[in-house]
């Protein structure tokens, strides 16, 4: 997992997902170092990953609901209402 602070404004944060960690993507980030401070953090922490947090308790409410959503339409309105 690494936070990433941009020269300008915002974070970015990716967790070790392959597709963060593959070849290309390292080779993005060297590359563009001066653009970017990325600060190692331990792999896989949902208690670092608050966006985990987020989709467990979206994941719960959505589960709990009656009627089910049954398309991705109404799976949008769920998870909004969520």
């Amino acid at each position: 997992m690494h936070i990433v602070f941009p020269q300008d404004d915002g974070i970015f944060q990716q967790d070790n997902a392959r597709c963060h960690t593959a070849a290309s993507v390292r080779a993005w980030f060297e590359e563009h170092q001066d653009e970017f401070t990325v600060l190692p953090l331990p792999a896989n922490s949902p208690d670092l990953n608050p966006i985990e947090h987020l989709w467990y308790h979206l994941d719960r409410v959505v589960r709990i609901m009656d009627p089910q959503p049954h398309n991705l339409v109404q799976l949008a309105t769920a998870l909004e209402s969520a």
